[in-house]
This record gives structure tokens, C-alpha cells and sequence, in this order.
């Protein structure tokens, strides 16, 4: 994360071939990185408890981190957190017959949710943008099943396949044309009376902004912005996002009942926005 720190206060001084270069030798870092973290962490891979772990440059891609402790710690924290905001309003994890995983990466909620629930094998769903950890997820999660998605809608599942969908710091990435979009899909492919969770970044998250930009979020309720760290790295539609509760409650409620946003709720970081998919006007 340090270089990371580094990258976002220089890269605005470089020129054009300089970020090209620096960039082209910390992919070469990454590839030489992974590769040691790899051999030096497979002789401890059967005391962590799981069956198959995804390998360092799968888990690179989740959240930036290479080191496995980090990525078992967040998955464990997350399934944890989504079970504390389900319980908040009336509901258990335990009951829901088709889950999905929207935004799966390399199973990182999964893993923890397959075991603390091992009778929910089979009814486990995961699907993600990134089809090499998907191939992943395929090859070494039998107790789940993977699809992958495109940048836009559709999924691949029938239209009410599911009675629980969670995304983990997707929509926190999504431009507001991009989050209609994916909230019209999600509520197609959730059935009537099932439940949606999602997370967003609320007015926590944005209190490290600019007071420029906080003032626009406050003026227009939903801010896209895109960061020195992120530039040229992800599409433009893919960047980040903050918005308002009120914002959350205007366009979330479209095409769900909005039961609740927990502040802080996942990771004590994101918001937990949790929705009910209703019959009547979906």
C-alpha cells in the first residue's frame, strides 16, 4: 500500500512516457511479487484451514494485497458484517435457497460463507466481471457455481433465480448510468419478496474528500470521480463513487424497498444498504 501512497503523489508531476514506463516495471514488480509470495506461503496453505485458497495475483486484484492473511481476515469480517446487517432486519442467511455473489472476484465471502453454512452448498452462486478468477472459482469451489458477467447487464440467470444477492464494493465503483442499469438487472433476477445487499460509500467515506467535491455531493447527491490512483487502470465507468442517503433512497427505491443503510457496516468502512425486491411495480 505504501507504493501505492507513493504513486498517487508523483504520478501527477510525470510525464506521459514516464508513467509508461513506471508502469510497465511495476506490472513487472506485481509478476515477480506474486510469484514469491506463491512459493513462500505453500508450505503454511494447509494450516489456514481451507481447501484451495486463490493464488497471490488473483487476490491482488480484490483489494491490492498479495498477503493471504489479509485476504482470509476481510472475508471472514465481511461474511460476518452481512450477517449483522441481514439480522437487523429480520433476516438469516440460513434460510435464503439461492444465493449470488455479485462480484464474486476469486470467492473471498464465499470461502467463510461455505464454512459457517456448509448446508448451503448448492445454493451458492458467483459471478464477476474478471473470467480468470472465475476459471478460478470453477476449478477449485465445487460447492458454488460461477458465471461471467459482462460490464453491462445481463446476468447469466433467470429472471427471479435468486431470494439473496449481495455486491461488495461494486457500486461504489459504478457511474450512475451504469448503477441503473445493474440495479434493473439485479432486481429482475431477484424473486419478489427476496432481499438485495449492497454496499456504497455514505457520508463516512466521503469526509476524506476535497471540500470541492464534498460540496458537490451534497449539492447533487451522487459523485463519480476519477483518482490519480485509478486513472488509465480501470474503464472509465469504473472509478469511484460516493453518495447521499437521500440519493441512495431516491434511486435504490426505483426498483427496491430500501429496509435500511447501516453507516459503516461492512468492514467498517462501506455502507450496508440492505433492500427488499417487492412484487407489485418491479
Amino acid at each position: 500500500m505504501a507504493v501505492r501512497t507513493w504513486w498517487r503523489a508523483v504520478r501527477p508531476h510525470l510525464p506521459r512516457a514516464a508513467i509508461h514506463g513506471v508502469a510497465c516495471g511495476y506490472r513487472e514488480y506485481l509478476r515477480l511479487r506474486c510469484l514469491y509470495e506463491g512459493v513462500r506461503e505453500r508450505p503454511g496453505l494447509k494450516a489456514v484451514g481451507f481447501e484451495a485458497v486463490p493464488p497471490p495475483f488473483l487476490r491482488y486484484r480484490v483489494d491490492g494485497s498479495t498477503d493471504l492473511r489479509h485476504f482470509l481476515v476481510v472475508g471472514e469480517r465481511i461474511a460476518g458484517d452481512m450477517e449483522a446487517a441481514l439480522r437487523a432486519v429480520g433476516e438469516d442467511l440460513a434460510s435464503f435457497r439461492a444465493i449470488l455473489d455479485f462480484g464474486c472476484g476469486c470467492g473471498r465471502t464465499l470461502l467463510w460463507i461455505q464454512r459457517k453454512y456448509p448446508a448451503l452448498a448448492g445454493r451458492l452462486h458467483g459471478t464477476d466481471i474478471d473470467a480468470e478468477a472465475i476459471r478460478w472459482c470453477r476449478r477449485h469451489l465445487g460447492f458454488a457455481r460461477f458465471a461471467v458477467n459482462g460490464a453491462r447487464p445481463p446476468l447469466d440467470a433467470a429472471e427471479g433465480a435468486f431470494d439473496f444477492v449481495y455486491g461488495i464494493s461494486v457500486f461504489t465503483h459504478l457511474d450512475a448510468e451504469y448503477q441503473r442499469a445493474w440495479l434493473q438487472e439485479l432486481a429482475r433476477v431477484t424473486r419478489p419478496g427476496g432481499i438485495v445487499l449492497l454496499t456504497v460509500h455514505g457520508p463516512s467515506c466521503a469526509e476524506r474528500l476535497d471540500p470541492a467535491l464534498r460540496g458537490r455531493l451534497l449539492d447533487e447527491g451522487f459523485l463519480f470521480v476519477e483518482t490519480d490512483s485509478t486513472r488509465g487502470l480501470f474503464p472509465a465507468w469504473y472509478q469511484v463513487s460516493y453518495q447521499t442517503p437521500a440519493q441512495v433512497r431516491a434511486s435504490f427505491g426505483q426498483y427496491f424497498s430500501v429496509l435500511a443503510q447501516i453507516p459503516r457496516g461492512i468492514g467498517d468502512h462501506q455502507d450496508a444498504v440492505v433492500l427488499r425486491r417487492e412484487a407489485a411495480g418491479i
